[in-house]
């Protein structure tokens, strides 16, 4: 689905991977099709075979015990699994890390998974109904030995939004730009800051009704009110110029 304001609901998007890892465009695929999975006594710990692109918290760290029960029930809920094959975190990543891991965990395992331009995770196009329980249970082992280091996201303040502004100006704009997309006249730093509006309640800031977004400048339909670009337009438009920074690039970190 097309999204010009992907970072307006950034903070959001990173209470949803807290509360689960992977929950992604298989969940609508897969929740009617599995009424009840039995993995029995399936084990299958995936090849450790990845090197991650930043130190994330250590493995000795991690509560390892906690991260798979939140997994097992993810997968009781969304594909009503009740037996669930034994399995341990083989590495700890940085959530923005996660899905590069878990698509190289699931190709190990045979299933060629691929990962969308937003870092969303999509089932194999060629998937059949007699190989999803066999797919689940690869599913839930990559997902649960992949533990995702969240203490580095903090909330959305003055410093994100100040690394938000910088990554417009300096990166989006000139990307979008290139691609053809006038943005016209760019906001002042101070006109962009008080556009955030702070919740007291979440404890955080969130982007207001008028805060700008580079996005916001391109069109997707017409006068007429037709498409201007092809869904493959749209997801090499987005590749090429991100809609937002990196979480490393938002929340900053000691390397």
């Amino acid at each position: 689905m097309r999204s010009q304001r992907l970072i307006g609901l950034l903070v959001s998007f990173v209470v949803v991977l807290i509360v689960g890892a992977c929950s992604t465009d298989e969940d609508v695929a897969l929740e009617s099709a599995l009424p009840t999975i039995d993995t029995g006594s399936v084990s299958r710990p995936p090849v450790d075979s990845v090197n991650p692109s930043r130190q994330a918290a250590r493995l000795e760290d991690f509560d390892q015990a906690a991260h798979i029960q939140d997994i097992r029930d993810m997968f009781s809920r969304l594909y009503q699994m009740t037996d669930f094959p034994d399995v341990e975190v083989v590495r700890v990543v940085w959530p923005e890390d996660f899905p590069h891991h878990w698509q190289q965990c699931m190709l190990e395992a045979g299933w060629n998974v691929s990962i969308g331009f937003d870092g969303g995770l999509t089932v194999p196009a060629d998937l059949v109904p007699d190989q999803q329980s066999a797919y689940l249970i690869d599913d839930f082992l990559c997902t649960a030995s992949i533990g995702q280091d969240f203490s580095v996201i903090g909330s959305f303040g003055d410093v994100q939004i100040r690394a938000l502004f910088d990554y417009y100006v300096n990166t989006l704009v000139p990307c979008l730009e290139v691609q053809g997309f006038s943005q016209g006249e760019v906001p002042s730093w101070q006109a962009f800051r008080e556009s955030w509006v702070y919740d007291e309640q979440a404890g955080t800031y969130f982007a207001g009704l008028g805060s700008w977004a580079p996005y916001d400048f391109v069109p997707l339909v017409d006068e007429n009110n037709l498409p201007t670009m092809t869904d493959e337009e749209w997801v090499a438009l987005n590749a090429a110029c991100p809609q937002s920074p990196p979480f490393h690039v938002l929340w900053p970190v000691e390397p």
